[in-house]
């Protein structure tokens, strides 16, 4: 699912280097860390939060077996 995002948001940004994806697992709660260079930022989150939206049901459907919630945020690096 990391591997997924990233892939995602460095095609949305254009560079590979701008963009850090974490993911942490606690008790069946995945929390994704997705940092992006602060310039480039708009383009991860987009108008009125589409694109953002979109992440977070994209990496719901990619979270593994046994998760039960998954919460993406997006923050500058």
């Amino acid at each position: 699912m990391e591997e997924t995002l990233r892939l995602v948001c460095e095609r949305l940004v254009g560079d590979s280097d701008l963009v850090t994806v974490t993911c942490k697992e606690d008790d069946g709660i995945m929390r994704v860390l997705v940092y992006v260079k602060e310039s480039h930022i708009g383009k991860v989150i987009g108008r009125q939060g589409r694109t953002a939206r979109a992440l977070r049901v994209l990496a719901q459907a990619a979270a593994p077996q046994g998760v039960r919630r998954v919460m993406v945020d997006i923050e500058p690096s």
